[in-house]
């Protein structure tokens, strides 16, 4: 992957992405996708925001149509966490929250797995503390 037209301060790569969520049957439910390379586990979509985007935003909306295959309402900034990349450097990752709107049977990365699962189980399934930071962020607001 091409890290090329990625945003990067002070040394540290700029990631940006969403937590997808839906209620079904008066359930909140969230979408997490597998991981994309060695290490195995779940996350919400995420990656770099890119030097043609205007917005944090337009990265997050991005990166979740491309990873998940969904689309939605953006909503609020959950917040900005810092961490270490997967022996790619610094990281600095802003997260929304994503009312689904549309989930599509075709992406760029559909050869990822998705899954929709309860608040407990993504909490569970959640391979990053700091996602699992942003999601306790989102149970807050909604």
């Amino acid at each position: 992957m091409s890290r090329e037209n990625q945003r990067y301060n002070g040394g540290s790569r700029q990631t940006a992405g969403c937590i997808p969520y839906r209620y079904k049957n008066g359930e909140l439910e969230l979408l997490l996708v597998a991981c994309n390379n060695s290490s195995k586990g779940w996350v919400f979509p995420k990656g770099g925001w890119e030097t043609h985007e205007m917005s944090k935003k337009e990265g997050a909306m991005r990166e979740t149509y491309e990873e998940a295959g969904v689309r939605g309402n953006i909503g609020s900034e959950l917040g900005t966490w810092s961490y270490k990349g997967n022996g790619s450097g610094d990281h600095v990752c802003t997260m929304f929250a994503l009312l689904v709107t549309e989930e599509l049977d075709s992406w760029p990365e559909d050869q990822r797995e998705r899954a929709w699962m309860s608040v407990e189980d993504a909490r569970v399934a959640c391979k990053n503390w700091w996602m699992r930071e942003a999601l306790d962020q989102l149970i807050e607001r909604l």
